[in-house]
């Protein structure tokens, strides 16, 4: 497999103080300020893993896909040059930006900005969090991103082809009325996290449909869940154990209207373990939370 993990997420804000708010008060990460106006969140030694920069609007400005080194990031970045992407490296300026040796900057066929980047900058200072024990991050990376547009299976040959990605399990989307169609939901991973990266068929524009942090404990989450709660913000889905990767979760609206996905006790996959399809999205709970 190529990538490595996914190493960070950027997303652009117009309030990017509810945003500090938010990440520390209710997911519990470390918050510093950058003279940019932006804010940068820690869940373990690296320096950002949730970044978020001010902008007119709310939008993904880059998701961060870490690759072994300089030599796997020149060899991808020439893979994807000759199949027809247009490649950028970043200039110094931007990879001190997002504390990283060297970047290089693409676009998935969804259209999302990709930064796919080696020497992640670590800081060595102890994290102090208020609320969280810790997260689960690591060799398995900050968690994952859902992804859902017109281009859903040009983006899957990008995923799994160029970039590495492994199948890991389907499902079959729920449509409007309720019943599960023809369109597949595919989970993909890059590590010993059961998905990295997942992909379904939706209606253009093509959007980020959520992000997942994952925490050490059941406690962490439903702590998590009661501050979300007592934030005011709209939740999306209730606590419930998925039927995939086994992650007890809720999920949040952020200050933004993206998704958040908090939970726990992720499924480790094996290597050669085979793909499945599952029937069902959770064992329990995960209903919609009434506004």
């Amino acid at each position: 497999m190529t990538i490595h993990s996914l190493g960070y997420l950027r997303l652009t804000s117009v309030d990017v103080d509810a945003w500090t708010r938010f990440g520390t008060d209710v997911l519990g990460m470390t918050a510093q300020r950058s003279p940019q106006g932006g804010v940068a969140f820690r869940m373990d030694e690296h320096a950002a893993r949730l970044e978020i920069v001010p902008g007119d609007a709310s939008a993904v400005a880059g998701i961060g896909f870490e690759v072994e080194n300089r030599g796997v990031l020149d060899l991808l970045a020439a893979d994807l040059t000759s199949r027809g992407f247009e490649v950028r490296s970043g200039t110094s300026a931007e990879c001190d930006a997002r504390r990283v040796r060297d970047v290089r900057l693409v676009k998935d066929p969804f259209g999302m900005p990709l930064e796919l980047y080696s020497g992640p900058s670590l800081v060595h200072d102890p994290l102090e969090t208020r609320h969280v024990r810790e997260f689960v991050t690591g060799d398995l990376g900050m968690g994952h991103v859902v992804f859902g547009g017109p281009e859903a299976d040009d983006a899957l040959t990008f995923y799994r082809d160029v970039l590495g990605f492994v199948d890991r399990n389907t499902m079959r989307a729920m449509g409007p009325d309720g019943r599960r169609g023809d369109e597949r939901i595919t989970f993909l991973g890059c590590n010993r996290r059961h998905h990295t990266v997942a992909l379904m068929k939706r209606p253009a524009p093509a959007q980020l449909i959520h992000f997942m942090v994952e925490v050490g404990s059941i406690d962490d989450v439903g702590r998590a869940y009661d501050r979300a709660l007592d934030s005011g913000i709209p939740q999306r889905l209730s606590l419930g154990r998925h039927s995939n990767d086994g992650m007890v979760s809720f999920y949040s609206t952020t200050p933004d209207g993206f998704t958040v996905e908090v939970g726990c006790e992720g499924r480790l996959i094996e290597p050669g373990t085979p793909t499945y399809e599952t029937t069902a999205t959770s064992y329990w709970g995960h209903r919609k939370v009434s506004a």
